[in-house]
């Protein structure tokens, strides 16, 4: 009986006279709780699941979900260069970048009106990625 050595003997037997003892099974109570939750009614899902509902919210959920999304593209894309930037920036390169060409057709005089840099030039299309 003391095959191991970390059991107490007192504590086994305490065990033993002390031990719980389940009550005897009921007879057909696996048959009464079937019959029992035959009788509740069948859960019944709502009518806005079933019908053309779903569909209309859905819809204006995701158009609210495009707008959202369009205005926070709009917020944070940024605008095009205006035309006093680009002057700006067209300057730069000329007094920075050597071997910059100026158009002959300027003069001195109408060089801080004029825009050499086309807008479509600080654009990065995909294929040159």
């Amino acid at each position: 009986m003391n095959d191991r050595p970390d059991r107490d003997p007192n504590l086994t037997n305490f065990l033993r006279q002390n031990r719980s003892i389940s009550p005897p099974g009921l007879p057909d109570l696996e048959d009464r709780l079937l019959l029992e939750i035959d009788r509740l009614p069948a859960p019944t899902k709502p009518k806005i699941f079933n019908s053309r509902w779903r569909y209309l919210i859905g819809g204006f959920g995701v158009m609210t979900i495009g707008i959202i999304g369009m205005t926070i593209d709009r917020a944070i894309a940024p605008s095009e260069p205006s035309m006093a930037q680009l002057n700006e920036l067209n300057l730069y390169l000329e007094a920075h970048v050597s071997g910059l060409v100026a158009h002959p057709e300027s003069t001195g005089e109408d060089r801080d009106t004029t825009v050499d840099l086309d807008a479509d030039l600080l654009t990065i299309d995909s294929e040159d990625i």
